[in-house]
């Protein structure tokens, strides 16, 4: 399936959508198919691309509610925010007449850490040293 934004003054984009769903609403996943390894190239190691972003629409009695992130690079502006929005409105029939209020926190990825299975706590040796480097002056983020 397929998330399409199209809107006069805003350029068209589009990426691949995922729909988890339970007895008590859907998660949506938005991200490019293209990125992602095919079947025959997993291994050892194996690069996931975490996507545009994730939206959760759960039913509480016979209303929802809507919260998420979203990438700042593809959800770049009001517009397509308001339509992603309608669009997993819309993907649940029961939610149609329901109140769904919603909160979105659209982020931009500034910094990163990948784990791909080493251990953790190598990671949060790194971790530490980068902070009482950071904290102790001896680093310079400039």
């Amino acid at each position: 399936m397929k998330f399409k934004f199209k809107q006069d003054g805003y350029k068209e984009k589009e990426c691949d959508v995922e729909i988890f769903k339970n007895d008590n609403g859907l998660v949506v996943k938005f991200f490019n198919k293209e990125l992602e390894p095919d079947e025959n190239k997993i291994c050892d190691y194996v690069y996931v691309d975490a996507g545009y972003g994730y939206l959760s629409l759960k039913r509480k009695g016979e209303d929802g509610i809507l919260s998420g992130f979203l990438n700042k690079d593809f959800f770049s502006n009001e517009s397509i925010i308001l339509q992603v929005r309608d669009f997993v409105e819309l993907l649940d029939p029961d939610m149609e007449d329901a109140y769904v209020p919603y909160n979105f926190e659209r982020i931009q990825k500034f910094d990163s850490l990948t784990w791909t299975g080493e251990s953790i706590d190598h990671l949060k040796e790194e971790e530490l040293k980068y902070h009482l480097l950071k904290v102790g002056g001896l680093l310079n983020t400039d």
